[in-house]
């Protein structure tokens, strides 16, 4: 059978290699303290969201989730760093990779071109899953019902929650929650990184 128009099939076209070897452009970020350190009680939370433009309806293997399908859009994964925030970004956003997490699966079919870094205060509550909670609220007011939340349990593995993986239909949407959302939990968006000319 062949695969619908605008998608891939995960079993042929949509299967991955271990490695990505996709041509990319050089990174531009802000730097940022390699000091970083998950979030926790008595520790400042040190987050990031990192986003890719999904042109069509695509079907992608992501590791041990298998076969997902992405809705077009933009894809923000919210994520955080025990230290090196900056490297993970940067990683993230680096064209050629091996595929270890969830995220390495999508960015390598749909590289990374825009990140937020995201900072909260000890005792603020705001850690990824909060945040990638409240961003999927906003993004299901704006996107088709049930597209808001992609890939169930994306990036989750060791917190059990929905997922970290949230789909908006345009970056100035995307931008104005991540802002938003951020302010509202208590937090503050410390840097934004870039690493091409944006869509949407």
């Amino acid at each position: 059978m062949s695969a619908a128009p605008g998608r891939s099939e995960c079993g042929t076209g949509g299967a991955l290699s271990r490695h990505a070897g996709l041509t990319g452009r050089a990174v531009s970020r802000t730097t940022d303290d390699d000091g970083a350190v998950e979030p926790g009680t008595h520790e400042p939370s040190r987050l990031y969201v990192v986003a890719a433009f999904v042109p069509r309806r695509t079907a992608v293997v992501v590791g041990s989730l298998g076969c997902r399908t992405l809705e077009r859009g933009w894809q923000a994964y919210v994520g955080s760093a025990r230290r090196g925030r900056g490297a993970r970004v940067a990683r993230h956003m680096r064209a050629a990779k091996p595929l270890r997490w969830h995220a390495d699966f999508v960015f390598s079919r749909a590289p990374a071109t825009r990140a937020w870094l995201i900072d909260a205060p000890a005792g603020a509550g705001l850690d990824e899953c909060s945040l990638a909670a409240a961003l999927s609220e906003v993004a299901a007011a704006a996107t088709p019902a049930g597209t808001a939340r992609q890939a169930g349990g994306f990036g989750a593995g060791d917190c059990g929650c929905a997922g970290h993986l949230v789909r908006f239909p345009s970056l100035a949407s995307l931008a104005e929650a991540v802002a938003a959302v951020t302010a509202r939990l208590g937090g503050r968006v410390s840097a934004e990184v870039w690493r091409t000319a944006a869509r949407g």
